[in-house]
């Protein structure tokens, strides 16, 4: 960090720390990190230190798609319109931003995604669904299914409409799972 602060740098460096995926140590049955789709596999740092970056601690919901924007705007480059994140920099630059796209995940036949507090997620596999409202159950233990039906359904119409909305198509393309 002080080869980063020194003058040379400061003013021109831009850190970027993350990582793919969390670790799951016996939350909900499971260890390691390709079983499922719960927030100790889905929740990662992002750290971001540099010139115009305000020092502080976020609770908004950001997401790693919006990593390649934000280096983008960064350097003054154009978004492609295929690319689904946004720019952080205004939020790191301490302002308060609404994103306007969704927070979703996708791995060997799973999907989930966040609308609001409600996170929606289904195995397509196994052929399961789980809800639960983060906002009061961050530990994810509490099914919603069941008692907010109606809730629920809406978050799974709308996560369908994004994957098929944004899924790859190509001729001769198959999915390899």
């Amino acid at each position: 960090m002080r080869v980063l602060a020194s003058k040379p740098l400061r003013d021109r460096a831009l850190l970027i720390v993350s990582s793919d995926h969390g670790e799951a140590f016996g939350e909900h049955g499971t260890t390691e990190h390709t079983k499922t789709l719960y927030d100790e596999l889905l929740r990662v740092p992002l750290v971001v230190w540099g010139k115009g970056v305000v020092p502080r601690a976020i609770e908004q919901p950001v997401t790693l798609i919006d990593v390649g924007p934000t280096v983008l705007d960064v350097f003054g480059q154009p978004v492609p319109s295929h690319v689904v994140g946004e720019s952080l920099v205004p939020l790191l630059a301490g302002r308060d931003v609404v994103f306007q796209r969704p927070i979703v995940a996708e791995g060997r036949l799973r999907r989930a995604m966040l609308v609001g507090d409600l996170k929606v997620s289904v195995d397509l596999r196994r052929k399961t669904m789980e809800a639960y409202d983060l906002a009061r159950d961050p530990g994810e233990l509490e099914q919603l299914s069941s008692r907010e039906p109606e809730r629920v359904r809406a978050a799974l119409r709308a996560m369908d409409r994004f994957f098929e909305a944004h899924a790859y198509a190509a001729p001769g393309y198959r999915a390899p799972y």
